[in-house]
């Protein structure tokens, strides 16, 4: 992991593990940057759910992280001894209680959904075309980014900065930011309703298909249930 480290991330560089584990990744680290004077931060993450009787995230990543910093290890009656020189870093524990479910997202600010768009979708069917680049154009109104084969992604939204419908209305203003960014169709269009459909349009209903993006069911959602991420 430290070797994975030095070459994938600059000395004052981010890492990020979002399936953190036991902590490995976050150990990698402080170790490296004590070995080498370098001063790189981490972010885990690990799911953890009390409730349940599962304290992975608080009683094992978190402890295992503690432990390196202080260089406290259990001896052979479980009691914690200094053994290890201690690392002069620390760390911070936090708890997400915010739920990801349909609620949270049709709550989001603008800039906050298009980033989760961007980020989140993913077509089965075109692997090849699924990245999206986004797009920063005060022109346009509902243009959020493109893909590969530069078809166009828009959001739509109400004077409100809420998630509107797609309309003849708003299907107008997509065809003229299509035109003038020169975006091949279809046209990918997240919205809240569809009262209006063309063949030129490829519809996603928010807040499902994003959901679906992230691989939840805002029906049946295992992360809706857990205490949080933490």
């Amino acid at each position: 992991m430290k070797k994975i480290i030095q070459l994938w991330c600059p000395s004052e560089g981010l890492v990020l593990d979002p399936y953190a584990g036991s902590g490995t990744t976050g150990h990698a680290v402080l170790e490296l940057n004590q070995e080498t004077e370098a001063k790189r931060k981490f972010i885990l993450i690990e799911q953890g759910n009390s409730e349940k009787g599962d304290k992975y995230a608080r009683s094992l990543t978190q402890e295992r992280i503690r432990r390196v910093i202080t260089g406290e290890r259990p001896n052979q009656n479980g009691v914690l001894v200094q053994k290890r020189k201690p690392i002069n870093s620390g760390f911070e524990f936090r708890i997400l209680t915010k739920q990801i479910d349909a609620s949270t997202v049709l709550t989001m600010k603008k800039d906050e959904l298009v980033d989760l768009v961007i980020t989140s979708h993913w077509e089965n069917e075109r692997r090849s075309s699924s990245n999206l680049i986004r797009i920063e154009n005060n022109k346009c109104r509902y243009l959020v980014g493109k893909n590969d084969d530069n078809e166009g992604y828009f959001i739509i939204w109400n004077g409100d900065d809420q998630v509107g419908q797609l309309d003849l209305e708003t299907y107008g203003t997509i065809i003229e930011e299509a035109k003038r960014e020169k975006l091949n169709g279809p046209y990918h269009v997240y919205a809240r309703y569809e009262v209006f459909q063309s063949n030129s349009v490829k519809f996603y209903k928010i807040p499902d298909k994003i959901l679906a993006h992230l691989g939840l069911n805002e029906n049946c959602d295992p992360y809706n249930e857990a205490e949080g991420e933490e």
